[in-house]
């Protein structure tokens, strides 16, 4: 009987290269970023809390800090995912986006985040921003991160 050579390949599925993004569904990411609107949620297994965020080993160098209501900045990173989904929202049953939101990153890699309600802009057809709001409660926001390589963990201050 001869044995032939199994050349297939398998991915596990596994917290370290996936999440369950704040809408239930299942997301193949790292670094995972989770921005909350407050700093006293607990963190799932498998992320440490670092600022106002949950983070896996992969981000462990990110951090956020709240500006002001809605205005959230991640440090730590060299700013978004440079390849797949980047950022995603909470969203209710129908698929609509709990609340707008604005994004960007500057010359820094300072990733900044800025959350308001929505409103239907009659003149142009689409939602626009409105007035600021946290992230709603018991949700948050994903964002993957394009880290830099053997940086030490970022260390929360005791302030």
């Amino acid at each position: 009987m001869k044995y032939g050579r199994f050349i297939g390949i398998a991915e596990f599925i596994t917290s370290a290269n996936s999440t369950i993004d704040s809408n239930g569904f299942l997301k193949a990411a790292s670094p995972i970023f989770r921005l909350f609107a407050s700093d006293d949620v607990n963190p799932d297994e498998g992320f440490i809390k670092s600022g106002f965020a949950h983070v896996n080993d992969e981000a462990k160098n990110a951090y956020a800090k709240k500006i002001a209501v809605g205005h959230y900045e991640i440090h730590g990173s060299l700013g978004f995912a440079k390849d797949g989904w980047y950022i995603t929202l909470p969203e209710d049953a129908n698929g609509n986006k709990k609340f707008f939101a604005d994004y960007s990153v500057d010359e820094n890699n300072i990733i900044t985040i800025k959350t308001y309600t929505k409103k239907f802009d009659t003149d142009r057809c689409e939602t626009v921003a409105n007035d600021p709001i946290d992230i709603t409660k018991r949700r948050w926001i994903d964002v993957r991160l394009h880290m830099m390589i053997n940086d030490p963990p970022y260390k929360q201050s005791e302030e």
